[in-house]
């Protein structure tokens, strides 16, 4: 990637001829937008605007726009008014698909010149190549397109990826005891020489010691953070 920022630093010794891509190039959009926010970027900066800085006023703008749409500022109203729209932005008209809420954003490639550019005093590119949404992109599915994103959705994800790090902790305690017993087996079998019987009941009153500590504890209140938490830990 050779954003301006690397092309500055790079100076006269940027590859000529090198097949550069950038996310963002301002050089080559030509909207009269873009070109007033570049301008407007480096009187305020002293440099031109690199590729995250275009990223993030164009999102903001998508944003702008969807909360006017929308009148509100609540999270589903935002993102029901972003499905389908097709945004003003400093890079032109994005639209953003309603099936994946994926933004239809052109991708730039070209060579590195050899020589400064004279308005902007850096190496720029050269046979510069604008690939559309549509040759990047993939379609829409016909039929299946997902369904939007909402908060009861996304709680509904959140509950399940809760019980997946409760189970996976639930696995790692139950074989952190298993390795333990065998840990102890070996020793007294294998290292010792000596067979002791009494391994599994000292086993079994650690672990009664344990839970009746973390019961006297108060375990219920200090250790749980939820009653989903406390419920499902058992």
């Amino acid at each position: 990637m050779y954003d301006y920022p690397v092309l500055q630093a790079l100076g006269e010794q940027a590859p000529a001829g090198m097949i550069a891509w950038d996310r963002a190039p301002f050089w080559t959009v030509s909207t009269p937008a873009m070109q007033s926010f570049a301008s407007r970027f480096n009187s305020a900066y002293g440099s031109y605007p690199n590729e995250f800085a275009i990223i993030g006023y164009t999102a903001v703008q998508g944003w702008e726009y969807a909360v006017r749409q929308a009148k509100s500022f609540a999270t589903d109203q935002v993102v029901a008014a972003l499905a389908g729209a097709t945004v003003p932005t400093i890079r032109g008209d994005i639209t953003v698909r309603a099936c994946d809420h994926q933004a239809e954003v052109p991708e730039d490639t070209g060579t590195i010149a050899a020589t400064p550019s004279a308005q902007y005093g850096v190496p720029l590119w050269t046979n510069v190549f604008t690939a559309q949404p549509a040759q990047i992109l993939s379609p829409c599915p016909s039929r299946g397109c997902p369904a939007p994103v909402t908060a009861s959705s996304r709680r509904e994800r959140q509950m399940t990826l809760d019980s997946g790090i409760i189970t996976l902790l639930s696995a790692m305690t139950e074989a952190s005891s298993l390795f333990i017993a065998a840990a102890g087996l070996t020793l007294v079998f294998g290292a010792m020489r000596i067979i002791n019987i009494a391994h599994g009941s000292f086993y079994m009153y650690g672990a009664f010691f344990v839970t009746v500590i973390v019961g006297a504890a108060g375990a219920g209140s200090r250790f749980c953070r939820t009653r989903r938490w406390c419920t499902a830990a058992g």
